[in-house]
């Protein structure tokens, strides 16, 4: 089996994985979602706790609050361990060139702040054993500028192949990190006790005419450039001749870089899901990322935010027109929330227009489970 659950994340990732042959499980968490979703992992970690069997990975693929913030609370102090047998999470210390850190920085936005946190938390609990240990515990889990791409296989057969951030990514988080921590005042190191929520996200938007699918996927826009985003981490995970690849929130770019790197590539990356980056963003998911991969099913991790509106039309469309080949004729769009920004596509003239489909959980509150 391999299996990778949505979970209701709110606007954010939270990857729930399993991979192995019955009785013989073995389970990954990328991701953690919004604050809320440590509500609903909780629980499970405690069973797997309680039964002795510790999540093979967990990823922590950049510190934007809707990725880290679930996780971080994990460890709030009073929470029953959280039982891992390695963590990747790329923090300050972790940026090329840093040293420890000296006199004014910190974290003044949610996300860096919540990096911050975490470390604390994870320093405070002696977990440094388990922290990057696969990359050499002080480096940065990371694709080199040259050279075969760093390959991890666990513990039951999942292969990993991380295909982003570069250094010029995590060099470009740098500055970001240390203005935003001068200008909230607090020094680098220095560890908090607070906790931040995310503020409310707007119920639902409506979207009362259908897209124009065929002028939306040909449009070209800003690609991100925001440095949270380039450093996520990005995998390509392998199991049992199955194939998924969890974009985080990666750059197009940068993804579209790590693919082409993967052995064997030619001209097109066979998946059988394609966790689309940034929830389904117009400004990571582009025709140039698209006509690298060769899939049918896409998933779209997010609730919706009133900063974003994600998923994108534009990505969307793009995904509905160029995301099909010859061997793969008809995308199939999952979404983990069915919300007006996603319903949207599940309109039968859209489907029947484009020869598309689009699946949706089953209950209000979302979550949704794909057999790779």
């Amino acid at each position: 089996m391999f299996t990778i659950e949505m979970l209701p994340a709110n606007s954010g990732d939270a990857l729930w994985i399993e991979y192995g042959e019955p009785g013989d499980i073995h389970r990954i968490l990328v991701d953690g979602g919004t604050a809320g979703t440590a509500e609903l992992l909780g629980p499970r970690l405690a069973e797997r706790a309680d039964a002795g069997e510790p999540l093979e990975l967990m990823v922590v693929s950049h510190v934007d609050c809707d990725h880290i913030e679930g996780i971080r609370k994990l460890f709030d102090d009073g929470q029953p361990p959280v039982p891992f047998k390695e963590l990747w999470f790329n923090n300050y210390g972790h940026l090329p060139g840093t040293d420890e850190p000296e006199g004014p920085g910190g974290f003044g936005t949610f996300g860096p702040k919540h990096g911050e946190l975490l470390t604390d938390r994870l320093e405070a609990l002696g977990l440094e054993s388990k922290w990057n240990a696969e990359f050499g515990s002080k480096d940065p889990v990371v694709v080199p500028d040259s050279g075969a791409l760093h390959v991890v296989e666990l513990d039951g057969g999942m292969k990993l192949t991380v295909l982003s951030p570069g250094l010029e990514q995590l060099e470009k988080l740098k500055p970001f990190w240390e203005k935003e921590c001068a200008a909230a005042g607090i020094s680098l190191g220095l560890r908090f006790d607070e906790t931040l929520e995310l503020p409310p996200a707007p119920a639902t938007f409506g979207d009362e005419v259908l897209p124009d699918v065929e002028a939306l996927a040909n449009t070209a826009g800003d690609t991100d450039d925001r440095q949270a985003n380039g450093s996520s981490i990005a995998l390509l995970a392998e199991y049992g001749g199955r194939r998924a690849l969890l974009a985080a929130d990666a750059h197009p770019d940068v993804l579209a870089a790590g693919i082409e790197r993967v052995p064997g590539f030619d001209g097109k990356l066979t998946v059988d899901v394609f966790k689309l980056p940034h929830h389904g963003s117009d400004a990571n998911v582009t025709t140039d990322l698209l006509n690298l991969v060769e899939c049918d099913r896409y998933l779209i991790s997010t609730k919706g935010h009133g900063g974003h509106d994600h998923p994108g039309k534009a990505a969307m469309s793009r995904v509905i027109v160029h995301g099909r080949s010859a061997a793969k004729p008809t995308p199939h769009l999952v979404f983990n929330y069915h919300t007006d920004l996603t319903k949207v596509w599940e309109a039968d003239e859209l489907q029947d227009e484009h020869d598309y489909t689009a699946e949706y959980p089953a209950t209000s509150d979302g979550g949704i489970v794909i057999e790779v």
